[in-house]
Order: structure tokens, then sequence, then C-alpha cells
């Protein structure tokens, strides 16, 4: 799963690169899964500067969380499904729809309103 972030922070081949000096020369901090810059000694993760930052969730589980609420799960579901709270399981969606996009820069619907008819929309027949 830490290739797998790797992979899709760092395209094509998942190495590193610096964002604060854009060198490509690094070492690997076991300890914590990081990376160091060679050259300003800057501490980045595959996660750091994303939704998916400042989270203690192992990096199998958060490709799970991902992929359940890509599917559009519930809170409630993917905390059971996960065995993580129903509060993780909420704020980690809110956290990854609020940083979803469409191409051309609008916010993403989920799942829910594309498929759906909104309540907000919904208007009493006469």
């Amino acid at each position: 799963a830490f290739t797998i972030f790797c992979r899709l922070r760092w395209p094509p081949d998942g190495k590193p690169t610096c964002p604060n000096c854009g060198c490509t020369q690094h070492y690997f901090i076991a300890r914590n899964r990081a990376f160091r810059c060679a050259v300003c000694l800057h501490q980045m993760t595959p996660t750091s500067g994303t939704a998916l930052a400042d989270n203690k969730l192992p990096y199998a589980k958060l490709l799970g969380l991902l992929r359940s609420i890509a599917e559009g799960q519930s809170s409630a579901e993917i905390a059971r499904r996960h065995n993580v709270t129903q509060k993780t399981a909420w704020v980690f969606a809110r956290k990854v729809h609020a940083h979803l996009k469409n191409q051309d820069g609008t916010p993403w619907r989920g799942y829910w309103q594309r498929t759906r008819q909104s309540p907000l929309e919904i208007t009493r027949a006469e």
C-alpha cells in the first residue's frame, strides 16, 4: 500500500521530489516511513500536503477507506467494514470529498447527489 501511495503522489515511478527545493535526492526513514531531502532536509511522506495527511491509520487501511468512499458507502457501513469509529469514517470521507474537483474546477458531487434527487431540489407537487 505504501508503494501505491508513492506512485500516486510522485508519478510515473514513485520517486519522491522535494516540495521545497525540487531535488530528487532523498533518504528513506524506515521508522516512520518518510523521506528526507538530501539537500534541504525537508521531511515528506506520500500523504503529506494532501487530504490524507495527519492521520495515524496504516496505508492499507487508507486504501480500503478510499475504495469504500468511492463506492458511495455510508460512514456507518465504512466504520463496520474497516473497524474504525463512525466519526473517523465520517471525518475522513468529508476530507476526501472536500478535496475532490471535476476537471473544470467545480466541486465534485458524490455518488448520492449524482444518482438520486437532492432533498434540497425536491419541491412539493401542487
